[in-house]
């Protein structure tokens, strides 16, 4: 009898992990599938995927549906594209905020991350690895 109690507080805690972990799957799925939009500043000019943004100021959006990254200027016009890997982190970006790696071909973004939000942009261009030789911080 003891035994069976065991064996059903056993069972019931097991289902109360399920239970937690499909709700923070689901949630976590939740969050992955939407799109995002924030504006960063860059301070001089950076690579992504081989296309040149000047220095300036730039719309950042988040294609959530195929993992695409679409940069674009003040009147809205598309000027880069980049693929990407998008993971969770462990908690919410306090600020935008992109990495960079000095190469020679100059200034690369590698990834980004949006005030919020715990996804990071990691470009599939630089998973290779690299120097990262500089940060950056955006808008929100």
């Amino acid at each position: 009898m003891k035994r069976m109690g065991l064996n059903l507080m056993a069972l019931a805690l097991f289902v109360c992990g399920l239970l937690m972990t499909t709700t923070a799957t689901a949630k976590d799925q939740k969050l992955m599938s939407k799109n995002k939009q924030k504006t960063i500043v860059l301070m001089e000019d950076t690579m992504l995927n081989d296309q040149l943004l000047k220095r300036g100021t730039y719309r950042v959006k988040l294609n959530a549906m195929n993992s695409q990254v679409i940069v674009t200027d003040d009147d809205g016009e598309v000027v880069a594209t980049a693929k990407a890997n998008v993971t969770l982190g462990e908690r919410k970006a306090e600020y935008n905020s992109f990495s960079a790696d000095q190469t020679p071909k100059g200034r690369v973004i590698t990834g980004l991350t949006f005030a919020g939000d715990r996804r990071v942009i990691i470009f599939e261009s630089t998973m290779n690895g690299g120097n990262n030789a500089a940060d950056g911080q955006g808008q929100q």
